[in-house]
């Protein structure tokens, strides 16, 4: 009960590399135990079983990604939390979380800190095709008045690599993920360095050395031409009227 009514989310440190058996598992053991929770209030919000099941799929995919990533099994929690305690819904082609914004987005930005937003989280799940994306943004719309909260939350927040506007000169401007990053506009000032986490989502290969790369797509062309010629991506944070 505790996981579905705390306001913040647990934090659980990283499972180290020499980690036991024990170790590598505890944290899925503790959040399986309280998966019948979990279902009991989704069933009480009226959620629908396929959302569901859906969102909770996202833990298995975090397992076989660690796998295919460090050849290794084992489960770290990161932000799981949330999604056990119905704070996260896969709606679709993307994932919304209830949150409220933390940052001052800019005099045009309609929401100041402190105000509820949804957040936007891109699975690892295929094309990120324009009705794709419609498709969720407006399930997202009805989704959490009806069944999370009792107020419209006009505002989508996001905070990816996706969003890094040099991706747009290397890329065709029909193509999904300039198509995307479009949607939003960007907080000025603000960014994270960002080549990690391209080189781990794209490549499967975080910290990768640029020489060692062998691209398979336009897009793993582009950022092996890129961080070899020593520049670098960003992780940017934007905004989108929903």
């Amino acid at each position: 009960r505790e996981l579905v009514t705390r306001s913040k989310p647990l934090c659980w440190g990283l499972t180290p590399a020499d980690a036991t058996p024990v170790d590598r598992w505890l944290a899925l053991w503790t959040f399986v135990a309280t998966v019948p929770h979990h279902l009991a209030l989704d069933a009480a919000r009226g959620v629908p079983e396929d959302v569901t099941w859906l969102t909770l799929g996202d833990i298995g995919d975090n397992i076989a990604s660690r796998i295919s990533l460090e050849g290794r099994a084992g489960f770290d929690a990161f932000w799981f939390s949330y999604h056990l305690r119905g704070r996260i819904y896969r709606l679709g082609r993307l994932q919304f979380n209830m949150g409220r914004a933390t940052i001052d987005s800019g005099p045009d930005a309609p929401f100041v800190p402190g105000d509820p937003v949804l957040g936007v989280h891109i699975p690892m799940a295929g094309p990120l095709t324009p009705a794709a994306c419609d498709d969720a943004f407006g399930r997202a719309r009805d989704f959490f008045p009806r069944h999370v909260s009792d107020r419209h939350v006009p505002v989508g927040t996001c905070r990816s690599w996706l969003l890094d506007p040099v991706l747009a000169e290397y890329l065709p401007e029909d193509s999904n993920i300039v198509r995307f990053q479009r949607r939003f506009r960007l907080v000025a000032d603000w960014s994270l360095p960002g080549d990690d986490a391209i080189l781990h989502y794209v490549y499967g290969r975080p910290h990768a050395d640029p020489a060692t790369l062998e691209p398979r797509s336009v897009l793993q062309e582009a950022i092996r031409d890129r961080l070899r010629a020593g520049d670098h991506f960003l992780v940017r944070r934007g905004w989108l009227r929903l």
